[in-house]
């Protein structure tokens, strides 16, 4: 069966998969009080924030880029006037930092730092990191990028447009880059714990340990697999966040926590016998879900309340995808498959999404 139950303070709120955000929880991600960490504050803990756990941290204490992350080289797309080094990156007295300054290298021009954690990717999740900037000239951002690079979506949740008094969280949705965009004032030159909690159903803006904004459209809110993305930029050509002194952004840690709540997946219509290639990503998402939490089984249940003949098949090669997903990622979990006619109760508010007649839902950790 489903694993229907929710984690820690966790409630039902809309069909569409909405939770919300125990602000209580959130309030303990800022660090745990460390004199020896560069901003007094050490990574949170694994398990503070309900309904998610840590699955990655990294407090920069070695004297290279750790293992996983790509540091950033060549022009930013849509920014000519803007310029990446590798040299511009460096991690040392316990920090990772992005330098800019006027390059004699590149003739001069003011160049950055930038790098991804390209090696860990999921879709849903919480991103905390502790940061500061030593004065205005370039932009800061942390930010959430598809891994399909087909942009938008994209989730700015720390972007300074070239000040240090305030900062914007920006999501970008729709083939015409619509945004949906917050502020906070901050005084950026000192240490601050930045964040973002992506679940299905919103995306909550965080900074030291307080919700200041939340998004709650389900069509601004990505649903594929995503990466964290740091870096600084300038815009000169365009005439703002040009600097007029060298600068650096300082990152102390970051954590990265995966959704324990493991959403449904749709994969669409009953009677299809090919995977698009979002299905395919919402499928390899869950799989990744699965391996990182390590779960014991998964429940696919498709939904087909006329009694369609292919309900059977398509949950199969839903099945069939995911197993496959899973033993590439060396887990073993059991994968079910089941098909129903009529959702009742929870299953209909948590799994059933307005506007979809024929499904296969999957959940990671069924019990």
């Amino acid at each position: 069966m489903l694993n229907v139950g929710l984690v820690g303070a966790f409630a039902v709120a809309k069909p569409h998969h909405h939770v919300t955000v125990p602000t209580s929880g959130a309030a303990s991600v800022v660090g745990v009080t460390d004199a020896g960490e560069p901003s007094g504050m050490a990574p949170p803990p694994a398990h503070i924030l309900p309904g998610f756990v840590r699955t990655y941290v990294n407090d920069f204490s070695g004297s290279s880029v750790p293992s996983g992350w790509d540091v950033y080289s060549g022009v930013p797309g849509g920014d000519p006037g803007g310029q990446f080094g590798s040299g511009h990156v460096a991690v040392f007295n316990g920090e990772l930092q992005l330098s800019a300054w006027s390059d004699p290298a590149y003739g001069g021009a003011w160049v950055t730092g930038g790098l991804c954690h390209c090696s860990l990717s999921r879709t849903y999740g919480a991103y905390f990191v502790r940061v500061r900037d030593t004065g205005p000239g370039p932009t800061a951002v942390a930010l959430l990028w598809p891994v399909a690079r087909v942009w938008p979506p994209e989730v700015d949740f720390l972007e300074t447009d070239g000040n240090v008094t305030s900062s914007t969280a920006t999501a970008h949705w729709g083939s015409s880059n619509n945004k949906d965009q917050n502020s906070v004032a901050v005084d950026l030159t000192k240490w601050h714990t930045f964040g973002v909690i992506w679940t299905p159903g919103q995306l909550s803006y965080v900074i030291d340990g307080r919700v200041y904004a939340t998004v709650n459209r389900a069509d601004e809110i990505p649903n594929q697999p995503m990466t964290l993305d740091l870096q600084q930029q300038t815009w000169c050509l365009s005439s703002w966040a040009c600097p007029s002194s060298p600068q650096a952004l300082k990152f102390d840690w970051v954590a990265e926590y995966a959704f324990a709540g493991s959403p449904s997946v749709d994969v669409g219509p009953m009677l299809s016998t090919n995977l698009t290639s979002t299905e395919a990503q919402q499928i390899q998402a869950l799989a990744t879900d699965a391996a990182d939490l390590h779960c014991n089984s998964i429940a696919l249940t498709a939904y087909d309340p006329a009694g369609i003949a292919g309900g059977r098949s398509t949950v199969t090669l839903v099945a069939q995808t995911l197993r496959h997903d899973l033993t590439a990622r060396g887990a073993t979990v059991a994968v079910s498959e089941h098909v129903v006619k009529r959702w009742r109760g929870l299953h209909a508010a948590l799994l059933y999404p307005s506007g979809h007649r024929r499904q296969v839902l999957g959940r990671a950790c069924a019990k």
